[in-house]
């Protein structure tokens, strides 16, 4: 009777992993179990299972950031059409007509806009993944609608000279009297005065552009290194912009500035200088994406995760230095410091920033190697 019940709990403990569904484990002083390979054997098809698994959450993520590309893309095209209904409305406010070439122009962007945008949502819908169709269709909307919108509120200032009124006025200073020209602008939004507005408007410009250059950098990574320095010159561009609507540099333009100086050419050049500095970054960023798009794999994502100073300096670096200094920091800081000095335009701490950045890139030049300065990088356009 006890060998039997022996037999019988043996039996019972042999079984009741099977009937739990429980792999039976290999006794080591028996010979090799018999489904071991057969469970090592299914180990090609998980690995290939995973791989496929991790190529789609790619591509998932893939799309999630273009998607996000877009949304800033978005914003932008909707601040380009507010732009332009508010530059119609100063033209009004003054009685007369915009010109023909900016509607032209304003409408011509828009329909690219949503053209490519339309491309690029059908390639995204006739292919599995995001296609090689979708991501240069984003890429071209981002940078397309990015130039428009500086089309835009470029039109919007060049009103200003336009819609503004003077008028003579005699204030008292002391025991003297004096008399001086006082400006008068049309108003938007009820009773806000539209310098006021195209202030607040350029912010978010500059806000709205940040985003959409750290949205290129994901796309393409390859963008990395030249990105910040275009987004902080960005800012620095939106800062020196905001001459074109002071006082003092609008009455230069119908020569009713004070003590004589200055004229129509001031304000004009100044309008010069902010346009080739957005073609120079536009320039820059065109330039260092064709740069890497022929190269190897490996060159490619050792640039692209690597910080400026770890990377050899290059021909490309002496282009974008040369550029720099040429259309963004010796224009700006010798206009700002002239109209300073003549006009009592309050300087912009920014002209700190194009000091230094002189000094940095003419290093650089010199030295043909990159400057290393930490934290302080992020404010001159150099990676930590």
């Amino acid at each position: 009777m006890s060998s039997g019940g022996d037999l019988a709990g043996a039996n019972m403990v042999t079984s009741l992993p099977a009937i739990l569904g429980a792999c039976p484990r290999s006794d080591p002083a028996k010979g090799p179990d018999l489904e071991s390979p057969a469970v090592g054997g299914q180990t090609p098809g998980l690995a290939t299972n995973s791989s496929a698994i991790t190529q789609k959450l790619e591509e998932l993520e893939k799309f999630q950031r273009s998607r996000a590309l877009l949304f800033g893309v978005t914003v932008l095209m909707i601040m380009q059409i507010v732009t332009h209904l508010f530059t119609r409305k100063l033209y009004a406010e003054a009685n007369k007509v915009p010109p023909l070439y900016q509607e032209v122009c304003f409408y011509f962007g828009v329909l690219t806009s949503l053209s490519l945008m339309i491309v690029g949502f059908a390639a995204r819908c006739c292919s599995c993944g995001v296609g090689v169709i979708w991501k240069r269709a984003v890429g071209a909307l981002a940078a397309w609608t990015s130039f428009c919108c500086a089309v835009s509120f470029g039109a919007m200032v060049n009103c200003f000279p336009q819609i503004c009124s003077f008028y003579s006025s005699t204030g008292v200073l002391g025991d003297e009297t004096i008399e001086f020209t006082h400006i008068d602008c049309p108003r938007l939004l009820g009773d806000v005065p539209a310098r006021v507005v195209a202030t607040f408007m350029g912010h978010i410009y500059a806000g709205a552009a940040i985003g959409v250059l750290g949205g290129l950098v994901v796309m393409k990574p390859r963008l990395s290194a030249v990105v910040p320095r275009v987004a902080i010159d960005f800012v620095d561009l939106q800062d020196f912009a905001l001459l074109l609507i002071d006082d003092e540099i609008l009455k230069t333009f119908w020569g009713q500035a004070e003590g004589g100086y200055g004229g129509e050419w001031l304000w004009w050049f100044l309008f010069a200088i902010c346009c080739s500095a957005v073609l120079s970054m536009m320039a820059e960023l065109v330039h260092q994406y064709r740069r890497n798009q022929y190269a190897t794999t490996s060159a490619a994502s050792a640039c692209s995760g690597a910080p400026d100073q770890d990377r050899p300096w290059s021909r490309s670096d002496n282009i974008m230095n040369v550029s720099s200094l040429l259309f963004v920091e010796i224009p700006f800081l010798v206009m700002r410091t002239y109209t300073s000095l003549r006009f009592d335009v309050p300087p912009s701490s920014l002209v700190l920033k194009n000091m230094c950045s002189i000094l940095k890139e003419v290093w650089e030049l010199s030295h043909q190697t990159h400057l290393r300065l930490g934290f302080y990088g992020a404010i001159v356009g150099a990676a930590d």
